[in-house]
């Protein structure tokens, strides 16, 4: 009797595991991110990329590959030599050579090690065509030629439809993973120099986790928490979960719509998860980027991170309570108002002129009005942006069953109705407070964001424009008193300057178009003319006498 044996259609398992990398970033990042695994003894690695309209090269001064090590690049779930030889890297389920084929239709690599040089190529149609389910075969280019080129691999990715976009995602996702990276290893993608700049801080906090199943015998496991100055964007704000130097995933635990989490980052090595045999893996081969909750020990690390965010994000929430609560920001506070109310007066008439030119409010602009409801205010619906209400049902009862008889069914039961609240679910884990995009206008706030931050930033979700008080420019001005004529008029500069280069988004927004770059210099340009000479009474106004 034959025995039944578990097999695997190997084009078909090639194929999905392409179906993975299905972006630019992705199929780049896992070329460069071999390269810099293979490093030649201690050296760094040095790498090039250049991404064309239809073909992608990654080139390395790594440490190359002989025949027999492109042979084992190219079996899919082999183990990773340098991993049985006890050396962390980050390929674990040998996958990545087929990451070409999520975008492309032929992969060439060609590698130099010791002398001797190899070629080989694979074609999309090469693995399609083998429907039998059977191994089938990279064709050689070059085998074992002499050569006195130096030890190093080169890819080429062909058949990719790319755009200038592409271009700009990969440059800031290659950045982004090359700051978790050891070691100082370069990468330049279409002659720019990959250079991460770990986010300025104000603050930071240290936990030790205590000995368990994350932290046991000799594992010391530390989480560093650190406050930005200013919100970061979703690819730096979060912690850092790394397993033995190679980074997995960046997590808020479940606090990513709470209250300043926005203004939180940091990093923790877990070397257990990288260690951990349980029947339930820790990683996945998806290249999500995410660990898996369903091991206990991922649970385990989400729950302690989320507990010591937690500790950090309330303290930060009560310090910027107390701060607003000072009689210096309510000074600021007022003073916001007054240049909100001027911008305001000049964003109403262009909404009304923006509605005459293109026959409707656009998608973001207008105010929607319904009976019984205030200008600005937005009801809860299936359109797009976030309400401060929520439907409710009928009144509840108190839970005891009717004496009287039952009806007759022609009255009409109370409808629900308004109640404050979220217009969309919170995820598990969170508080369900974030910001609301603003209805009626624009709002002016004060920060101190440190010197080396821009002037001011416009938070387009809020419509809030926020002027930073660390700025040398404006921190010079606030020593003669916030409510001195020359700061006064400077917060109006500053403002307007913000406002100005608002509008276009506003407008492409509105359009759910991007701008001609000329249309929105010129939009730029007629915006900051038209608001200045608005704004010209405040250069002939008496500075604010203090607050007693």
């Amino acid at each position: 009797m034959n025995p039944i044996l578990v097999q695997s259609h190997v084009a078909r398992d090639f194929l999905q595991g392409s179906a993975y990398f299905n972006s630019v970033p992705k199929v780049v990042w896992e070329y460069v991110s071999n390269s810099l695994d293979n490093p030649r003894g201690n050296q760094p690695v040095h790498c090039r990329v250049h991404i064309g309209s239809n073909r992608i090269v990654i080139q390395d001064d790594a440490r190359g590959m002989s025949r027999e090590d492109l042979a084992r690049f190219f079996t899919m779930h082999a183990e990773n030599a340098d991993r049985a030889a006890g050396r962390m890297v980050r390929g674990r389920f040998g996958t990545g050579k087929s990451a070409a084929f999520g975008l492309g239709i032929l992969l060439r690599v060609m590698s130099t090690k010791d002398g001797q040089r190899n070629a080989l190529e694979l074609r999309r149609e090469d693995v399609v065509a083998a429907s039998d389910g059977q191994p089938f075969k990279v064709r050689d280019l070059i085998v074992d030629e002499r050569t006195d080129e130096p030890s190093g691999t080169t890819i080429e990715v062909e058949g990719v439809t790319t755009k200038a976009a592409d271009v700009m995602a990969t440059k800031q996702y290659v950045e982004r993973r090359l700051g978790r990276y050891r070691g100082a290893h370069s990468v330049v993608v279409n002659n720019h120099v990959a250079e991460f700049e770990e986010p300025p801080f104000v603050d930071e906090r240290t936990f030790t986790c205590p000995e368990g199943p994350l932290a046991a015998g000799s594992d010391k496991v530390t989480l560093t928490l650190r406050v930005s100055p200013t919100p970061l964007d979703e690819s730096t704000n979060g912690v850092d979960i790394l397993s033995r130097g190679i980074y997995h995933e960046t997590t808020l635990a479940g606090r990513d719509r709470a209250e300043m989490h926005e203004y939180l980052f940091g990093f923790v090595d877990i070397p257990a998860l990288e260690d951990d045999a349980g029947p339930i893996p820790a990683f996945d081969n998806t290249r999500s980027g995410r660990l898996n909750p369903a091991n206990s020990l991922v649970a385990e690390a989400y729950s302690w991170v989320g507990i010591c965010l937690e500790q950090v994000r309330a303290s930060l929430v009560e310090r910027e309570r107390e701060r607003k609560r000072s009689a210096e920001a309510q000074r600021l506070s007022r003073e916001g108002e007054e240049i909100a109310k001027l911008l305001n007066q000049d964003f109403d008439q262009w909404r009304e002129e923006f509605k005459r030119a293109t026959g409707r409010l656009g998608r973001d602009l207008g105010n929607v009005v319904g009976v019984g409801q205030e200008d600005g205010e937005i009801l809860p619906g299936e359109g797009t942006r976030t309400s401060p209400f929520v439907m409710t049902g009928p009144k509840p009862g108190d839970g005891n069953r009717g004496e009287g008889p039952g009806r007759d069914g022609t009255e009409e039961r109370p409808g629900g109705g308004l109640a404050s609240g979220e217009g969309t679910g919170s995820p598990a884990g969170g508080d369900g407070e974030r910001p609301r995009r603003r209805a009626g206008g624009f709002a002016i706030e004060y920060e101190g964001a440190t010197p080396s931050e821009a002037r001011s930033r416009y938070d387009e979700e809020r419509r809030t424009i926020f002027i930073n008080l660390d700025h040398p420019q404006i921190a010079a001005a606030k020593r003669e008193g916030i409510d001195s004529r020359g700061f006064r008029q400077l917060s109006y500069e500053v403002a307007f300057s913000e406002y100005s280069l608002a509008l276009p988004m506003e407008m492409a927004r509105a359009q759910g178009a991007i701008f001609d770059a000329q249309d929105a210099i010129v939009e730029a340009r007629l915006t900051l003319d038209r608001i200045s000479r608005l704004g010209v009474a405040i250069y002939n106004t008496p500075a604010h006498p203090a607050d007693s």
